[in-house]
């Protein structure tokens, strides 16, 4: 089985923040009385599929940030793929 569909966000509820799942098909945690989205998340295969799908992009994420910046700082051209780039550099660090 697949992960859960993106995006995923991190919701602000007071004192506790959660991770949120909101695309078309369900949100996690579930909304009060949405019983459909709370059987996909928490289906053993999901929750397996999405643990590794975290551990995976944890583990690359510091790789891939700075494979991505070299590459725009040796090619650094005026297009759109660039700025995308420059953007996930930015979201990357934090601070996009």
């Amino acid at each position: 089985m697949e992960h859960s569909k993106l995006p995923w966000v991190v919701f602000d509820d007071g004192p506790y923040k959660s991770i949120r799942v909101k695309n078309d098909e369900m949100t996690f945690p579930p909304e009060i009385g949405d019983v459909g989205a709370s059987k996909h998340w928490f289906d053993e295969e999901t929750m397996d599929a999405n643990a590794a799908f975290i551990v995976l992009a944890v583990n690359s994420h510091e790789a891939l940030l700075s494979a991505l910046k070299e590459v725009v700082a040796i090619s650094d051209r005026k297009h759109d793929a660039w700025d995308r780039a420059k953007a996930a550099i930015k979201a990357g660090e934090g601070k996009g």
